[in-house]
């Protein structure tokens, strides 16, 4: 559980970081303003993906004597390993809240969406609707 539930919130960090890139490249080549970058995120996705220069103990990483400074950029210059588990909020490494990450990808998803389709009170997403039967999750 643990294992899986640690890799679910790297992939996360990391989807968010390539949407938000995504994103923004669209909205600036349709001479649009690009969405301001969530520096948290990005620093948490960085320090993820250079883990191999931090020192980790038990439950968290720190930064090691050279490179990663993402992971010194973070709040308390640590990143934590564990992942959290009885509590009301899910957290990516304990920094970064999933409803919020969620709400701001949903907003500019709807902006860009609106910017292609044009408004609609309506419209929602849903992902479901682009899948494949190949590609759909087991339930």
């Amino acid at each position: 559980m643990f294992g899986a539930a640690w890799v679910e919130q790297h992939l996360l960090a990391v989807a968010v970081q390539q949407f938000h890139k995504w994103a923004g490249r669209m909205l600036t080549a349709r001479g649009e303003v690009s969405p301001t970058e969530d520096r948290l995120m990005r620093l948490v996705r960085n320090s993820l993906e250079h883990l191999d220069e931090a020192v980790l103990t038990g439950d968290e990483a720190l930064p090691g004597p050279t490179g990663n400074s993402s992971l010194r950029s973070l709040p308390g210059s640590r990143l934590s390993l564990r992942v959290a588990t009885g509590t009301d909020r899910l957290m990516i490494c304990g920094l970064v809240d999933v409803e919020t990450i969620e709400q701001a990808c949903r907003a500019l998803a709807e902006e860009i969406i609106d910017d292609i389709l044009g408004p609609s009170d309506d419209l929602s997403f849903d992902p479901a609707a682009f899948m494949s039967p190949e590609t759909e999750p087991d339930r």
